[in-house]
This record gives C-alpha cells, sequence and structure tokens, in this order.
C-alpha cells in the first residue's frame, strides 16, 4: 500500500517523510481523524489549521485540518487532522418550525460554512424543535433520532473528503464478508454491567400540586436470572410513563455485546457501513449483517490493518 499525505502549509505545498503507519479512524457519531508522523527535514513548514489530504495507492480518502501537533527530540512531528464534523462539536442554539433532518442539516452546515454533498432526503417533517447550549452533532442527531423513531429508516452522516453527505444505509451495504478466514483476532464482550435493567421505576412528581406517580416495569424471570438491576429516572408530565417504562424494559433487559474484529483493510469501509458477518463466539454463533459503528484503518508500506466495531442485534456495545 502507498499512503501518501500532502499538508498545503505555510510557505507552500509539501510530502512529509511518513514515520510508521498512517492511521485514519471513523465513529459513527463523530468526526473523521487521520493521525500520522512526519520527519522534520527540509522546508517542511505547517501549523495548526492548514489543510491536509490523504491518499492510498493514488485515491483520496481524508480531507481535513491539522488541530494538534506533538515534537521530540528526534525531529519527529506526530500529527491530529480531523474533517468538517470536528466542528460540530461546537455548541449553539436553534430554533425550527417544519423542518426535515436534511433541512437541518443543510442549515447548519450554511451556518457554520462547511461544504455539503450528497444529502438523502429523509422525508419526515419535524413540527418544532428549540435547541439550547446544544453541539451541532447533539441537533443533528436528535433530528436523526426523530426521523428513525417515525419512520424506521437510519441515516448515516459523515464527511467524503471535504463534503459533508447523509445517506440512508441501506445504501452503505459493502462487498465485505467477515469470517474467521479473514479475521487477524476477535475481540468479544458480553455483559449484564453496561446498560442492563430488568426493573424500570419512573417517577413524574410535581410537590406544588402534591403529585407523585410512579411507572414500573420488570421481567422477574430475569431479576432471578442476574438479580434486581434497576433503572430509575424522573419524567416530564406529558411523558406516557406507563409506555416508556415497559419500552425501556424492552431495549435493556438483554445481555449486551461488544464485537471487535481486526481484519485486512479494505479503504471502502467506514464507519455506517453494513457488513455480512459469520462468526462462531463460542456461546454465541452470528449470521447476519452489521453495521460497523467505528472503523480504524493502519496503513504503512507493508500493510494494512482494521479495526471493526460492529454493532447489530444484541450486540449494542461500542
Amino acid at each position: 500500500m502507498k499512503t501518501e499525505i500532502i499538508v498545503f502549509g505555510q510557505t507552500g505545498t509539501f510530502i512529509p517523510a511518513v514515520c510508521g503507519a498512517v492511521s485514519f479512524s471513523t465513529d459513527m457519531r463523530g468526526c473523521g481523524v487521520l493521525k500520522f508522523s512526519a520527519l522534520k527535514e527540509g522546508k517542511l513548514d505547517f501549523k495548526e489549521g492548514n489543510c491536509v489530504i490523504a491518499r492510498c495507492d493514488g485515491k483520496m480518502f481524508f480531507k481535513g485540518w491539522v488541530f494538534e501537533k506533538n515534537r521530540d527530540k528526534t525531529g519527529i512531528i506526530n500529527t491530529v487532522c480531523y474533517d468538517q464534523l470536528r466542528y460540530f462539536k461546537n455548541k449553539d442554539c436553534l430554533t425550527y418550525t417544519a423542518k426535515t433532518a436534511s433541512d437541518v442539516l443543510k442549515m447548519l452546515a450554511a451556518d457554520n460554512m462547511l461544504k455539503t454533498g450528497e444529502i438523502d432526503e429523509t422525508g419526515y417533517v419535524i413540527p418544532y424543535r428549540i435547541e439550547d447550549n446544544a453541539t451541532l452533532f447533539d441537533m443533528i442527531f436528535t433530528a436523526l433520532d426523530i426521523t428513525r423513531q417515525n419512520t424506521g429508516r437510519d441515516y448515516v452522516l459523515y464527511d467524503d473528503c471535504g463534503s459533508l453527505c447523509l445517506k440512508n444505509s441501506a445504501e452503505l451495504m459493502r462487498d465485505y464478508y467477515v469470517c474467521a478466514q479473514n479475521c487477524i483476532d476477535i475481540n468479544y464482550t458480553s455483559s449484564v454491567d453496561r446498560d442492563t435493567y430488568n426493573s424500570i421505576k419512573l417517577v413524574h412528581s410535581d410537590a406544588r400540586k402534591g403529585i407523585y406517580n410512579v411507572y414500573s416495569a420488570r421481567n422477574s424471570a430475569s431479576e432471578a436470572r442476574f438479580g434486581k438491576l434497576q433503572y430509575y429516572s424522573h419524567i416530564p408530565e406529558e411523558v406516557n410513563g406507563a409506555y416508556l417504562a415497559n419500552e425501556l424494559l424492552r431495549q435493556h433487559n438483554r445481555v449486551g455485546r461488544l464485537l471487535k474484529v481486526k481484519a485486512m483493510g479494505d479503504m471502502s469501509l467506514r464507519a455506517g457501513c453494513i457488513v455480512r458477518v459469520d462468526l462462531d463466539l463460542g456461546d454465541f454463533t452470528l449470521e447476519s449483517f452489521m453495521q460497523c459503528s467505528h472503523v480504524n484503518h493502519s496503513i504503512s508500506d507493508r500493510e494494512h490493518i482494521m479495526q471493526l466495531t460492529l454493532k447489530g442485534g444484541e450486540f449494542v456495545y461500542e
């Protein structure tokens, strides 16, 4: 694999001598991150805010900006770059009426002077929403969550080499097969210690009116097996407490699972992509399509390895 980093620096355009592997990671609810180490030699001069692009075998896979540099006495510059989605960590306020999630993304991009690419029309019109002291990530993912709840459709937000894209997850199916033959390593965790509940208690209280309503749901068989694992929360008056308690029990009364796979690299894979998985994990057999919630590529002249975090069904941890 031939990796090339191009830095548009202070005094010109540079192709630094990269030491070691280049790391490129994407996350379904975060920004793209490029990390590389460059040898300080010649006229190489770049600073925070400079544009960086990365290519693999001549094809660009990243465009972003330098956010952090770290030096050691050997002259190596360890560099961290982010794509446009880094700016979605900014907090702001937003009020909108009768907008789709696609509309919200376009508004956020325009307000923050970010470039957009292919944006699928999400269809569902959100009647009204106020966002205050929220990150841009919170704003768009709330709109996408509302869309999924009302349509059943899932959309993936990502930056495609400098253009913000929003695609229906069904369009991100990849011809990649995860099986024992092409896995270098597997890290599989099953747990009831993270986000597993078999008893739900929701409380609506209003001291001024003297109201104290409790809504609960429980699974006695699960309690007998794992002990009582209780979720407790206060809820607003307008929330249907009985429905929410049963829905939370349905979602959280399960063994949670986490699957990370180390495999030979494929640059077509990024967070949000769907792949075929066929693995025997010992106490669990997987034969299904799963979504990559996190993808990390490690690319050097000698090899291209990637780490996939896979999500779907009982595999809810990331």
